[in-house]
């Protein structure tokens, strides 16, 4: 983002920014020709490969995996942050075990319930931005996650749940 808008400083009055934001201010007149010289940079700049949403994981896990134990291991990382990431992990072929569901305002949100199919353990997360995953789920489909794990306090219980950071059809597998 700051390269694109440096390439279009002759529109610009004054900009600044770092890795994470950017910012500027440009006279209302010079707006058309920011916005044609921005659109020109990106078309000759962008790459098909650079539009596609990249995530990043630590490890691959199972839900078996994720005890208290190991919650205690992972809480000596902390605090994190943006130089300290929580650890993500992908966990592979998760089905509904009864419970998951579309949550919040206009069902925005998803509500998990996953286990791996043939394994007693279950494992309750929140995934936001997620609802529209609810059917897909009901309908028995299974799914591959990104998620960390945090503390889900709640009338005095304590419980290790998932931070679901993304959801894709398990391929091959629903």
């Amino acid at each position: 983002m700051y390269n694109a808008i440096e390439a279009c400083d002759a529109h610009i009055l004054q900009f600044g920014g770092h890795k994470y934001a950017a910012g500027l201010t440009l006279d209302e007149a010079q707006l058309p020709h920011f916005r044609k010289a921005f659109e020109a940079y990106c078309a000759e700049n962008v790459t098909a490969e650079m539009k596609t949403p990249e995530l990043e994981y630590d490890a691959v896990a199972s839900l078996d995996q994720f005890t208290d134990r190991f919650y205690a291991v992972l809480s000596q990382m902390e605090p994190h942050g943006e130089a300290n990431q929580a650890p993500r992990f992908l966990i592979e072929n998760l089905v509904d075990a009864g419970g998951s569901k579309a949550v919040g305002g206009e069902e925005r949100h998803l509500r998990v319930v996953f286990q791996h199919p043939g394994s007693a353990t279950t494992m309750t997360g929140i995934a936001f931005g997620q609802g529209t995953w609810a059917r897909h789920l009901e309908a028995g489909g299974a799914v591959d996650i990104i998620a960390s794990l945090e503390i889900n306090e709640f009338r005095g219980q304590r419980n290790l749940q998932l931070m679901v950071e993304d959801i894709r059809s398990a391929q091959g597998k629903s």
